[in-house]
């Protein structure tokens, strides 16, 4: 029988993709040594040992690889340390066991559980790494497939899952939890992560399964988790790596094994004082770029000394752990039995000889707008001016989301202040809250989460700069990519001139039957005629007459009857305007009520929802195309959606249901991020702030494109369009986010680019006003 069951081990380590740690895809092997001798120390611990042979896993990003990459081990050891890579947690197994491998790091449970079943003399000596959330299964979007209703949705689908390892068995737990009987679904046998990326985005399985970056790219696609990691660990669903030996090389040499632990205690301290200082030596250790690996140790955590040893852990949890996985795969027929205990496995003499060793938090810098206990965050807004109804949700949602911030503790251990002054939507104003803004005493903010108007936010660029302040704009200009105008403006989604391009291609290409003849009208300045000028470039390119230019001949407060007049006689069967939504509505009644058809669109803040409770909404449904650059309220599932929903709904149930919620989220998130990525790097100076923004790519949880402001504009710049119909028959005015309800908005372009759009190299702002 063990002959039989040791058989089935080999066989299900040669199936595991990953095998419950490390790359995704399938390693090098046993590769070439990945750091090179260091000179002897006086006295080697180990006389006997010339080497020491280490496997681990390379694009597994660890804290001890610091160590690892400076040498720190060898050192300490007296020796040369090897680092061997490998494929999967098995073969790291098969390599102990032939006398290759001294040490295996971070390897997987699961495999070393399967082969010290099947006869294997290992034995466990800490614990390397827990990472819950970095092992999951992800549901596509199109199948609807969440915790409540998984049973009925997976019926008949397919599933892809890698065989015989913890993603397996955290698959089956998972679904056995849930309810979902095992033989209903289709189980596709996993080739590993690119290869479940792929199945997930050609929409063939209702749920993929991987780890570290593949779950990362699900997720950025649009998939949800059906359980999160901590809701796992709940149900007793634990993942996590483990420090192993060969039984004889801990009896042979027990003060080596001791000292690789002790180094690998001191990495785990001197990351959990001041990670940010080793993320890039961590990366280049790893194989990866810093930002992927930050992506994973953002989901690890590294447990010492102390909590190794504790019952949660090697004092009995990983025993039970180990005994309760070999069960459960006996039960499903992989293995035909398993040990009646696993206690003789875990040998924890060793780290019971190091020492503890203490944590030193190095304190971030700061100067303005940051004390010990608060970090002061500004937004100058409209509160009072032409887009004040749209502006003053932004702000709200802003205010719900840093109220969720701190109810997590903050950020850096500070609480943030958010700090809201009115514009009133006037440049004047605008530059008069800067000054308060900019202060480099008590009254100052260390970054602004909003500044409201193009002209506005152009009007204290340079001053930004001058003062090491960041801000976000609620401006979508395209000036702002350009360094030499907006370096320290950074803006998230698309800009005015490129979402004209697209509208106009896309009206053009779906919209109108005959020959496309083009209006443009728009407000004065960097907002209006940005959008305006982008909108005369798609139609030079696509040879589309312009047979109306009212570029900047919208003028607030002014009356707009010779607008009207231009485009009721000039012919057009297609409007693009840069306006706000109270002049929208005036200029599209007044042609509406001379008979003037054609289709209509417009730069996002052209139009606002509560159009549709106006007597002009039957034109609008006709008419109008809306452009934005995220996606709006209740138009997915995406995780920054739901979790945008969740908050507001706690915070503010009797709210009416806006668009702009997500705006304000969006701000918010990307400032988070920006003081996220500043206190790991433990400078939140005004220009400490400044420096993370222009090295951190924002995660913005499929609301709109993931942004990054650092490498050149031309990189970096989104040029994709988020487009929708208009139904009223699903609108529901007033209706509160208790209530539930729609905006009357259906999505029909999550990401359009055109191919005006795509073609254009960003060299600066379309228009300027200088």
């Amino acid at each position: 029988m063990k002959r039989l069951t040791r058989v089935l081990a080999l066989l299900l380590t040669l199936t595991m993709v990953a095998a419950a740690c490390g790359s995704d895809d399938d390693g090098g092997g046993d590769a070439a040594p990945a750091t090179t001798a260091a000179p002897a120390a006086t006295e080697a611990p180990a006389a006997s040992l010339s080497e020491l042979n280490v496997a681990y896993f390379l694009e597994w990003p660890t804290a001890n690889q610091v160590a690892q990459i400076e040498q720190t081990y060898d050192a300490a050891l007296g020796m040369t340390v090897n680092w061997h890579s490998f494929g999967s947690g098995g073969d790291m197994a098969l390599a102990m066991e032939a006398g290759d491998i001294d040490i295996a790091y971070s390897q997987g449970l699961t495999p070393f559980a399967n082969f010290v079943t099947s006869g294997s003399e290992l034995e466990i000596v800490g614990v390397a790494v827990s990472y819950a959330d970095a092992d999951n299964c992800v549901a596509h979007p199109d199948y609807g497939v969440t915790a409540a209703n998984a049973a009925e949705t997976l019926a008949g689908q397919k599933v892809y899952a890698p065989v015989g390892n913890v993603t397996h068995y955290k698959l089956l737990k998972m679904l056995g939890h849930l309810g979902v009987p095992l033989d209903s679904f289709e189980h596709v046998p996993s080739d590993g992560g690119a290869a479940a990326v792929a199945a997930f985005e050609s929409g063939d399985v209702a749920m993929a399964c991987a780890f570290g970056g593949g779950v990362l790219s699900m997720l950025a696609a649009g998939g949800n988790l059906v359980m999160t990691g901590g809701e796992q660990e709940d149900i007793g669903i634990r993942v996590f790596d483990i420090i192993s030996i060969p039984t004889q090389f801990g009896v042979d040499h027990p003060d080596v094994v001791e000292t690789f632990l002790q180094v690998t205690e001191e990495a785990n301290a001197a990351y959990a004082g001041d990670r940010g200082s080793m993320e890039a030596s961590i990366a280049e250790a790893a194989g990866m770029t810093v930002e992927g690996s930050n992506a994973l140790l953002d989901m690890f955590s590294f447990p010492d000394r102390a909590t190794q040893l504790s019952d949660a852990w090697l004092g009995g949890t990983v025993q039970d752990v180990m005994k309760q996985q070999m069960d459960f795969f006996v039960e499903q027929g992989e293995i035909p039995e398993a040990l009646d205990s696993y206690d003789a496995f875990v040998n924890t003499s060793f780290l019971e000889a190091i020492s503890d060793v203490e944590v030193v938090v190095v304190p971030s810098a700061y100067d303005h707008g940051v004390t010990d206990t608060t970090i002061r965050v500004g937004a100058i807004a409209d509160l009072s001016g032409r887009f004040a109804s749209l502006t003053t949700q932004i702000v709200d949602a802003q205010s719900v989301y840093w109220d969720m911030v701190n109810a997590n503790g903050g950020i850096d251990g500070k609480q943030v202040e958010f700090v809201v002054l009115d514009n009133a939507y006037d440049v004047a104003t605008h530059l008069e809250r800067y000054e308060a803004m900019r202060d480099t005493g008590a009254d100052g903010v260390v970054i602004l989460s909003n500044s409201t108007g193009s002209p506005h936010t152009a009007a204290i660029s340079e001053m930004l700069v001058e003062d090491d302040l960041a801000a976000v704009p609620l401006s979508w200009y395209s000036g702002w990519p350009d360094a030499e105008y907006g370096a320290n403006v950074f803006e998230n989604g698309t800009n005015y001139c490129y979402e004209g391009m697209n509208g106009v291609e896309y009206i053009a290409a779906n919209m109108i039957d005959g020959e496309p003849k083009l209006a443009v009208i728009s407000f004065p300045g960097e907002y209006g005629q940005d959008g305006a000028v982008g909108a005369k470039m798609a139609a030079e390119a696509l040879g589309i007459e312009v047979v109306y230019d009212g570029e900047a001949a919208i003028i607030p407060g002014a009356d707009q009857t010779p607008v009207i007049t231009g485009l009721v006689e000039s012919g057009a069967n297609m409007v693009w305007l840069t306006s706000s939504p109270g002049l929208t509505a005036e200029i599209m009644g007044g042609a509406a009520a001379q008979g003037f058809q054609a289709v209509w669109s417009g730069n996002s803040p052209s139009y606002n929802p509560v159009l549709l409770a106006t007597p002009l909404a039957p034109y609008l449904e006709a008419n109008y195309l809306v452009s934005t650059y995220n996606l709006t309220w209740g138009s997915s599932a995406s995780p920054g959606m739901v979790e945008m929903e969740q908050e507001m709904l706690a915070a503010r149930p009797d709210g009416v249901i806006s668009d702009s919620y997500v705006i304000g989220w969006l701000e918010a998130m990307a400032a988070h991020q920006i003081l996220e990525q500043a206190a790991k790097n433990k400078d939140m100076t005004r220009a400490g702030v400044v420096a993370a923004a222009n090295e951190v790519s924002i995660d913005y949880g499929g609301l709109t494109p993931n942004q990054s402001w650092s490498g050149t504009a031309g990189e970096n710049v989104v040029k994709s369009s988020v487009l929708f119909t208009l139904d009223t028959s699903i609108y529901t005015p007033e209706a509160t986010i208790t209530e539930g309800g729609s905006l009357g908005s259906v999505l029909l372009e999550e990401s359009y680019m055109g191919s005006v759009a795509a073609a254009h190299e960003y060299d600066g702002a379309c228009f300027s006003a200088s």
